[in-house]
């Protein structure tokens, strides 16, 4: 793996979020960041951050409402796994009355990235075959660091979500 360590400060030592300014979304950048737990956001330029304290889900700890445990049951929707990536990025930067990071910069570097089996996608399709929810990330290790996710159709979002946990708790992921 290239060494990125001239670019990127070191995070335990930096009082800042921003660790990077600039460089590009190559894989090689991207895995050396995740690795780091150093994530890319924006590509005006791009800025790199390293969260502190960040987010994290405990797998085993997932609440669901006893409605969406309904919605979950009737099983009315097909889920897939990197059928759609592409599309599932698009979908997430094309969300309604919101701005994006998630420009055609990122799509196209983390198709790449996807391409070689970092990236992920979870689909969420209705009885009709519509793709109506999804979410992306990042996998290395045990590691997956979801980065986005939609809804076209009422909780087809979380129910995602449910499934990428569950997912992700059957082959041994920890974070």
């Amino acid at each position: 793996m290239k060494d990125f360590s001239d670019f990127f400060r070191n995070p335990h030592v930096w009082d800042r979020e921003i660790v990077a300014v600039g460089g590009d979304l190559s894989p090689e950048r991207l895995l050396y960041a995740y690795k780091n737990g150093i994530f890319p956001w924006s590509d005006h330029p791009i800025l790199w951050y390293c969260l502190d304290p960040r987010g994290i889900f405990d797998l085993n700890k997932l609440h669901i409402s006893k409605r969406l445990k309904r919605k979950i049951n009737q099983r009315r929707y097909t889920i897939s796994f990197n059928r759609a990536f592409e599309q599932v990025m698009r979908c997430c930067a094309s969300r309604p009355g919101e701005e994006t990071w998630i420009t055609d910069l990122f799509i196209k570097s983390y198709t790449e990235f996807h391409k070689l089996g970092y990236a992920h996608s979870l689909e969420v399709w209705d009885e009709n075959g519509n793709l109506g929810g999804g979410v992306y990330g990042v996998a290395i290790g045990n590691f997956f660091a979801g980065e986005s996710m939609f809804s076209f159709i009422s909780d087809f979002g979380k129910i995602g979500l449910f499934h990428l946990f569950e997912a992700l708790k059957k082959d041994q992921f920890t974070l």
